[in-house]
């Protein structure tokens, strides 16, 4: 199999997002001229039957059997997909890569949640146009600069620039972490953003969205704002996220980009955690 310009677009997707499910490579890089409602589907990986019948399932398989992509399966979930050492190496001599070394995978208990986190990134790349940053990506920039372990506490999921230029810390939430978590994390967080700038939750479970505005309100976090993950989907992107400080503050919409959006907007370090 002769490496086409796709491959290596495949090989640079998988080594930005470290892991990602068939669907998201098919929406991503295949399948870009369906309905915004179906590449929500496939952004989100809900694969279906006739998924493995296309272009993005023949070339993945032959990338895997090149072996410069590995895949691999969880319990009730759908396979996942990694740039192995091999692909890593060839898309560097390319002068492709992003890292200084590939992804180290995912565990099978944080897998939902990163292919989550993956598919509203790229609801936020490829439908609002906006630039994200990686959690992988953040911390490299903290890392190379000094910074201690312990600002990993404060790393987000997803770092989002608006059309405003302005820099907005996104977490994906599929279960609720304990209570006594949150306030250090939104205190983390509020140190290091604009004060125009939002803490955006996408929660996934019922009340989710109350419970963390109540309790960012108890903390004084004025700028954490929640909204359901699967009305983000819905809205592909455009969902109102609610204000812990309803009287003061008007639901908020992430104000797109027409222009595509590059790879990672501008650089933003992670607090220090005592």
């Amino acid at each position: 199999m002769k490496l086409q310009e796709r491959d290596f677009e495949v090989l640079a997707a998988l080594e930005r997002w470290g892991v990602m499910g068939l669907g998201q490579v098919d929406g991503m890089l295949f399948h870009t001229e369906v309905s915004a409602e179906e590449r929500a589907r496939l952004f989100f990986n809900e694969v279906r039957r006739q998924d493995y019948w296309g272009r993005a399932y023949k070339r993945l398989s032959g990338l895997e059997k090149l072996g410069l992509v590995r895949i691999r399966r969880f319990p009730y979930s759908w396979p996942v997909y990694m740039v192995t050492i091999r692909g890593f190496d060839v898309l560097k001599r390319r002068g492709r890569t992003i890292f200084a070394s590939p992804s180290q995978g995912v565990s099978d208990r944080l897998v939902r949640h990163e292919i989550a986190v993956v598919g509203v990134g790229l609801v936020m790349t490829k439908m609002l146009g906006l630039p994200v940053s990686t959690a992988r990506q953040v911390w490299d920039f903290a890392n190379r600069r000094g910074r201690t372990n312990q600002a990993r506490q404060a790393m987000p999921d997803l770092l989002v620039e608006d059309a405003s230029g302005l820099l907005h810390v996104v977490e994906v939430e599929l279960t609720p972490k304990s209570r006594n978590r949150y306030p250090e994390i939104f205190s983390a967080h509020q140190r290091r953003i604009d004060l125009k700038a939002r803490i955006l939750y996408l929660v996934n479970w019922p009340g989710g969205v109350g419970q963390i505005t109540t309790l960012a309100h108890r903390n004084e976090s004025s700028a954490v704002f929640a909204a359901q993950l699967a009305e983000f989907r819905a809205a592909l992107g455009r969902c109102p996220f609610t204000p812990s400080y309803s009287r003061n503050y008007m639901p908020f919409i992430l104000p797109a980009k027409l222009a595509p959006a590059p790879e990672a907007p501008r650089v933003w370090e992670p607090a220090e955690v005592a």
